[in-house]
């Protein structure tokens, strides 16, 4: 099994053995570059040894199956919201031909909170991940809308 260790802004990780239960904290920055995930073999000191994966994002990411469309002029086109953080969504399109890298989208899409809120935006596509998968970032990662509550409230 592989545990997922969680950066902090110092670029040091907290390491908890599973075996022993101590913690090590060891300085990951020259990970932090690196464009795949960074998964390790770690030997506690008590000669356990077992993988971890560092999690590098800034905020943290949720999975998600939410419904939605993307906007355009003429049309909307269903999509669903595979996952959402505060500065990015992945998004998988239910279209034959996806957007350009750097294509900005609008899409629209219902939270699943309480007050099932509407939320319509702008995105930046950063990678296609698959022919119907994109990684877009937010246009304007300050959320003062339904968005803005969800991640104070209900992430």
């Amino acid at each position: 099994m592989v545990t997922k260790i969680y950066v902090n802004a110092d670029l040091k990780a907290t390491i908890p053995c599973p075996n022993c239960k101590n913690s090590y904290q060891k300085d990951v920055s020259r990970f932090i570059k690196h464009h795949k995930e960074v998964r390790l073999k770690y030997t506690c000191k008590c000669k356990h040894q077992f993988s971890i994966l560092l999690e590098r994002r800034r905020f943290i990411r949720k999975e998600k199956q939410l419904n939605g469309y993307l906007i355009e002029p003429t049309r909307k086109l269903p999509l669903r919201i595979i996952d959402i953080s505060k500065y990015g969504i992945k998004i998988k399109l239910f279209t034959k031909a996806p957007p350009d890298i750097g294509s900005i989208l609008t899409i629209e899409f219902i939270l699943d909170d309480p007050g099932h809120s509407k939320v319509t935006t702008k995105v930046t596509v950063k990678r296609v991940l698959f022919p119907d998968t994109l990684g877009c970032e937010f246009l304007n990662p300050n959320h003062y809308d339904n968005l803005g509550k969800y991640f104070l409230f209900h992430f």
